[in-house]
């Protein structure tokens, strides 16, 4: 069984951040800070009036962040160096997706609760036995919640990926000098498929760290794993489905559902159908109709690999 967590490190999110620098009391748009044990002032780094910024980067680096995620520690300080590194990731993205870094904010607050809950020194890895590193433990940890069920697989992976770039975050501003590795990387190579199907192999970094759950395909499952998990449609629900389209009174939409209904195919193949692929000749004697589909023919299909065919019926 794992601890009873007692840490109340949590992630918070401040509506609107502003970046700002220390600067002289007085100064354009300055704030005083007066709660600190010494008081000083700040003020934005950017300044639209000016279109300016006074810290030396350009003026086109983001300055403002609306929805920021803040990790707290149990004492309910923010944690400095786990919040100065989003805020080094989000100035440093092209096109930063918020809710990503949601959810970076929760896997540090996590990490947060796990050191506290250890009564670990999170910098401190002058341990030469290496599960004895706080990288480890909390791979250890986090690996027991899976195994309890207490997180899914994507969650742990995710978490264990969060760690691993806050510390090399942390190792490449000098914070964390380590006496021993954090982990033990190597390179690895898997297949990717591009848009046309084709596969390749990339070479890419793992570390020891990473938790792997072998994929456990259950046969006896009623689902497809096809980008998402399908399932065939009953009857009944097939019913409901063209008494709907009837009632929408779209032809177009009538006939995609019906071809898809009755022959399987996917949805972007169906679209690029033409009517010139059922002028040829039908044995209508024959109850089936095979068409050809794929490179060459005008129909797509996902990654428009070989030249499959489906069936169809002749109505």
């Amino acid at each position: 069984m794992t601890n009873q967590s007692t840490s109340k490190a949590r992630k918070a999110t401040i509506p609107t951040l502003v970046i700002t620098k220390v600067c002289d009391d007085g100064a354009k748009d300055s704030v005083a800070v007066a709660n600190a044990k010494e008081p000083y002032s700040v003020q934005p780094v950017y300044i639209p009036q000016e279109d300016l910024r006074h810290d030396g980067l350009p003026k086109w680096m983001p300055a403002r962040f609306n929805n920021f995620p803040i990790v707290l520690q149990g004492d309910g300080a923010p944690w400095a160096e786990a919040n100065l590194y989003l805020l080094s990731e989000l100035e440093n993205a092209l096109d930063p997706d918020m809710r990503t870094y949601d959810t970076r904010a929760l896997d540090l607050a996590s990490l947060r609760r796990f050191v506290e809950n250890e009564n670990l020194d999170w910098t401190n890895f002058s341990q030469s036995m290496k599960l004895l590193r706080p990288t480890y433990r909390y791979r250890s940890h986090v690996n027991n919640a899976l195994y309890l069920g207490e997180i899914s697989a994507e969650t742990a992976r995710r978490r264990i990926g969060t760690a691993a770039s806050f510390y090399k975050w942390l190792m490449a501003e000098s914070i964390v000098v380590p006496k021993y590795p954090l982990w033990i990387e190597k390179d690895i190579y898997i297949t990717v498929h591009d848009t046309y199907g084709f596969g390749h192999t990339k070479k890419v970094k793992s570390t020891d760290l990473a938790i792997r759950v072998p994929k456990n395909d259950n046969p006896y499952d009623e689902h497809v794993s096809d980008e998402g998990q399908l399932r065939p449609l009953p009857i009944e629900e097939q019913k409901w489905l063209t008494d709907a389209l009837k009632a929408a009174n779209n032809p177009e939409m009538n006939l995609i559902f019906i071809m898809g209904l009755a022959t399987g195919a996917r949805l972007q193949s169906i679209c690029t159908i033409k009517v010139r692929h059922f002028l040829k000749p039908v044995n209508k004697k024959l109850l089936d109709v095979k068409l050809a589909i794929g490179p060459g023919t005008g129909i797509d299909t996902k990654g428009d690999m070989g030249f499959p065919r489906f069936h169809g019926h002749i109505l």
